[in-house]
C-alpha cells in the first residue's frame, strides 16, 4: 500500500499484483510454521524451536523474496510504453514482498502459541481381596492399575486362612497356584496373562523336586519371566512356598 500511495496509482494491474503477493507470502509463511511445528513435535521447545526455524528458513524464505523482487525491478522502473500499467503492478510486488519477508520471520515466528500441556490422566487404582483375613493383615491380595495387576504373594491357605497341607510342598504349591487362579479368574483373566513370577521358600530342593507341577497352570509355550529365591522363614513358620505374580491385561 506505501509503495502504490508512492506511485500514486491505484489501477487492475496493481490488483494483480495483489494476488501474485499473496502466494508467495502464503508460500514462505506455510515453510516457515511447517519447519516449526515439526521442531516442535521433535521435542523443541517453543522458544528453540521459533528461532532455529527462523535461522534455518531465512535462506529459502528471502531467496523466494528476492526472485520475485527482482524480476519486477525493470518494470518497476520503465517509463516506456505501458509503463502507467506495469509500474503499479511492480510497485505492488516489490514492495508487498519486502514487507511480508519480514513479517514472515519475525511476527510470525513470534506469534507461534506454546504446545497445550498434556492432558493428565489419572490412574485408576482397583483392589481386590481374596479372603476376609486380608484386610485385617494390612493387604490386598491383588492391586491393578491401569492394565497392570500385581498379586501378593500366594500362600497355601484356605478362606478362613488356615494352613493347606503342613510340610508337604506338593499340596502347598498347588494350593497357592490354586488361590492365583482364583484371583486371575476375578479380573477375568488367566495364568497365560502373568509376565513376571517370583517364588519364595524355605526349602529349595523339596521346591525342584516339586516344580513340574507349574505346567499345571501354565503352558510351556508361554512361561513367564521367573525367580526363585530361599528364605529362611516366611511369615507363617508353616509356610513352605509363597508365589507372587505380575500380569499385564492384552
Amino acid at each position: 500500500m506505501v509503495g502504490l500511495r508512492k506511485s500514486r496509482q491505484v489501477l487492475i494491474s496493481a490488483g494483480v499484483g495483489f494476488i501474485a503477493l499473496s502466494g508467495v507470502a502464503v508460500l514462505n509463511g506455510v515453510v516457515m510454521v511447517s519447519f516449526i511445528n515439526e521442531l516442535r513435535r521433535g521435542g523443541s521447545a517453543i522458544d528453540t524451536a521459533v528461532r532455529e526455524g527462523a535461522l534455518t528458513r531465512l535462506r529459502p524464505v528471502l531467496m523466494t523474496a528476492l526472485v520475485a523482487s527482482l524480476g519486477f525491478v525493470p518494470m518497476a522502473i520503465s517509463t516506456g510504453a505501458g509503463a502507467e500499467v506495469q509500474r503499479p503492478l511492480a510497485t505492488v510486488v516489490i514492495g508487498g514482498i519486502l514487507s511480508s519477508t519480514a513479517l514472515t520471520l519475525v511476527v510470525l515466528a513470534a506469534c507461534e502459541e506454546p504446545a497445550a500441556a498434556p492432558e493428565h490422566k489419572a490412574r485408576v487404582k482397583t483392589l481386590y481381596h481374596l479372603n476376609k483375613f486380608e484386610e485385617a493383615f494390612g493387604y490386598a491380595q491383588a492391586v491393578r492399575v491401569e492394565d497392570t495387576i500385581y498379586i501378593s504373594g500366594s500362600v497355601a491357605v484356605d478362606s478362613e486362612g488356615k494352613l493347606i497341607g503342613p510340610d508337604d510342598m506338593a499340596l502347598q504349591l498347588r494350593a497357592s497356584y490354586q488361590n492365583i487362579a482364583r484371583t486371575l479368574q476375578a479380573f477375568g483373566t488367566s495364568f497365560d496373562h502373568v509376565v513376571k513370577e517370583t517364588i519364595y521358600t524355605t526349602d529349595m530342593d523339596a521346591l525342584l523336586k516339586e516344580s513340574k507341577m507349574r505346567f499345571e497352570f501354565y503352558d510351556k509355550q508361554n512361561l513367564p519371566a521367573a525367580t526363585w529365591v530361599q528364605v529362611q522363614r516366611l511369615v507363617d513358620p508353616g509356610f513352605l512356598v509363597e508365589v507372587e505374580v505380575t500380569v499385564e491385561l492384552p
